[in-house]
């Protein structure tokens, strides 16, 4: 399932120093429609935290329900405060949450009877469901935020909950886990904004990156002029040799996944034909037998397959190693500081031509 390329509100609101920006999951048509944004990074580690649970006549341990969680009273206060302007505020619409309580089967947890049932909300700012993260983010890969971060969802076992919290795990799959570990927050919202105040706010940002882009570019001239005429020969000289072993080692690293895509295809074919082989009853007799020598051909082919598989990554080992020998050569003690100030810029100049591109 391929990856769908989302919109993305910039610079609304600002937290820590940092503008926010979202990505818009769902949007209502016309030009004062609602817009549903998810925040694009993670914007704090805290615990879900919450009520107490009691245990016979013991409370421990906080609740896993959205509405009396700690993470909802700090969206809906603090950072509803500190994070947006006046006008943003008036543009944060408040939205019916309701409370999504996943029944767990056949799974060992400790249970604590909870203090109340979850209850709907309403809230500004919230977190998302897992048939939310699923549905507006179909692929492990475009859920991938940082160390994970917390959905809402809750767990019981037969009326009994434990203190589990639904959260998505640093490869994107969702997971749950009790309420006292931490985890990113990206909170939603529904938004009235319109389609030409999103299109502003892209000019503006595309503005400001090709602005920064250019006192980059002037940054990186600075610091190679101040590296001394013997020094800059030498760190010229090994950084192409680095270079042209880093293009290396990606091109074996391509034929090397070329190579095992072919081979699990044919594995693919081979589980195929005998699950189909082991279907058949004895009456087809005919079919079985054209089975049994499309099988013998796939398995020759397996074997020059992994033959080829296994020099591809023979030859991507060697040319890693040759790329770790050269980046050991180019990063000597004394051009340490000059390669560090000039790859810093370097970097900031890679994060604003990937931010680009989403712009464009």
């Amino acid at each position: 399932m391929s990856e769908e390329k989302k919109k993305i509100l910039y610079g609304f609101g600002r937290y820590q120093g940092k503008e926010l920006d979202w990505l818009v999951l769902d949007r209502e048509t016309g030009s004062d429609g609602k817009m549903l944004v998810l925040s694009r990074n993670s914007i704090a580690e805290m615990e879900f935290g919450g009520g107490t649970m009691t245990m016979g006549s013991d409370e421990w341990y906080a609740s896993s329900q959205w509405h009396e969680s700690d993470v909802r009273r700090w969206l809906g206060g603090t950072f509803l405060k500190d994070a947006f302007t006046e006008q943003e505020r008036k543009c944060i619409l408040e939205t019916n949450v309701p409370c999504v309580d996943m029944v767990v089967t056949n799974e060992k947890a400790w249970r604590c009877k909870v203090t109340d049932d979850g209850k709907d909300t309403k809230d500004r700012l919230f977190l998302l469901s897992k048939e939310n993260a699923s549905r507006y983010m179909k692929t492990a890969k475009e859920r991938i935020c940082g160390k994970g971060w917390w959905l809402r969802d809750w767990y019981t076992v037969g009326g009994w909950s434990n203190y589990d919290v639904a959260y998505i795990d640093k490869e994107g799959f969702d997971k749950h886990g009790v309420g006292y570990l931490k985890f990113g927050v990206r909170p939603a919202m529904w938004i009235r904004f319109s389609e030409d105040q999103l299109d502003a706010k892209e000019k503006q940002r595309k503005s400001s990156l090709l602005k920064e882009k250019e006192e980059l570019h002037a940054q990186r001239e600075n610091a190679l002029k101040s590296i001394p005429p013997k020094e800059k020969k030498e760190y010229t000289r090994l950084r192409k040799e680095w270079e042209d072993a880093k293009a290396e080692t990606e091109k074996k690293r391509m034929l090397f996944e070329e190579a095992y895509e072919k081979w699990e295809k044919n594995n693919n074919e081979i589980r195929k034909v005998n699950k189909e082989l082991e279907s058949l009853s004895g009456i087809f007799f005919l079919r079985k037998n054209a089975l049994k020598s499309t099988l013998k051909q796939l398995k020759q082919t397996e074997e020059e397959l992994d033959k080829q598989r296994g020099e591809a990554s023979r030859i991507r080992y060697k040319a890693e190693d040759v790329q770790k020998a050269a980046e050991k050569a180019y990063r000597i003690p004394r051009l340490n500081k000059y390669i560090d100030q000039v790859e810093e810029i370097e970097r900031r100049i890679a994060e604003a031509d990937e931010e680009l591109k989403n712009i464009q």
